[in-house]
């Protein structure tokens, strides 16, 4: 699936279930919204300000953020959770998901330095030619200066495209999967960064980047109207955070839908699925992963090939011992 039909599934999934998620989410949001109200009411420093909602998003984000994506989940799979068991499991989970969000982080930051050193390297290459060509005048420069600094902050845009996708993935892999915190952050970087992805992977994050930057400026907008009516600090924190709640929510919906996608054409979770399945037949299954096995992962793609040869061989009347699983589907295809 493209990086339009995510986009395009997961708005109207999200839409669709808008309300129900909206009320798991508000574990994080209301508590924020009362922290910033706490600090426009106590008229605290900007800095202490900022340190506290932060602190509190920091403590209670992973925890609705597991939450939405075990409800989601459900819903996907027609196997509803009732708000209050996911939440539990949201903290329960809390500890790996946090870490595994760390991890992501030093990742990032890893890539920064490493674009920051390779741009330091170019930049100072090409101020070198620029003064052997046209000498230093003090205008040239300053405009060369310009330019540096806007090409930097669209590199650093275009970086943060990739690892705002990975976050949510991580969260995905933590809350689905494993609640190894540091495997599952890995298997989130290795599926975003897949070859067959990565486009995807970068369009998903600079479409989230846009969307976030409208929601902020529609923020702005509601939080100033709410102002013009009432001069209620927690009136205008719940109008300010409601926007970033539902633009929060949407990422890990694209991560979860994301996820399932890769797992689906990459890692064949389908055709394990199916192989577990008593009612789906031997050459049914062969079949099936004949004709996807050039489109999975070679690990899954072995893994695959494994599980259904131990279904299949004890099946046939030969024990074809000398063909690995892959031939020996490959015969049987032929001639059954």
């Amino acid at each position: 699936m493209t990086a339009r039909g995510i986009l395009s599934r997961a708005t109207v999934f999200y839409a669709g279930h808008f309300v129900s998620f909206m009320r798991v989410t508000a574990i994080v949001w209301i508590p924020v919204s009362i922290a910033q109200a706490l600090a426009l009411q106590l008229a605290l420093d900007r800095n202490v300000a900022a340190l506290t909602v932060g602190l509190v998003a920091i403590v209670l984000g992973p925890i609705g953020t597991v939450a939405l994506i075990v409800v989601a989940a459900g819903q996907l799979e027609h196997a509803p959770v009732g708000a209050v068991a996911a939440l539990r499991r949201g903290l329960a989970l809390w500890l790996p998901t946090t870490l595994a969000g760390f991890y992501v982080v030093l990742w990032f930051l890893w890539w920064l330095f490493v674009g920051v050193i390779v741009f330091a390297i170019v930049s100072a290459l090409v101020a070198f030619v620029a003064w052997a060509v046209i000498g230093s005048p003090a205008d040239n420069w300053a405009s060369f200066e310009t330019v540096l600094i806007g090409v930097a902050a669209l590199v650093g845009v275009l970086g943060a495209a990739p690892f705002i996708v990975v976050f949510g993935m991580a969260s995905v892999a933590v809350a689905l999967e494993d609640h190894k915190a540091f495997e599952a952050a890995r298997r989130a970087i290795q599926r975003a960064c897949d070859r067959q992805f990565r486009r995807s992977t970068f369009l998903l994050g600079l479409s989230y980047i846009a969307l976030d930057w409208i929601v902020i400026g529609f923020s702005s907008v509601v939080a100033g109207v709410v102002a013009a009516f009432t001069q209620s600090p927690f009136a205008l924190a719940f109008a300010s955070a409601l926007p970033g709640a539902a633009i929060g929510g949407a990422l890990s919906i694209v991560a979860l839908v994301y996820t399932r996608d890769i797992r689906a054409q990459r890692e064949g979770a389908d055709l394990a699925a199916a192989v577990d399945d008593p009612e789906i037949a031997g050459r049914e299954l062969i079949d099936r992963f004949l004709a996807r096995r050039d489109s999975l992962a070679p690990q899954a793609r072995a893994e695959l090939a494994a599980r259904i040869g131990r279904r299949v061989r004890p099946n046939l009347q030969a024990s074809f011992d000398h063909l690995d699983d892959e031939a020996l589907f490959e015969h049987l295809a032929r001639t059954l």
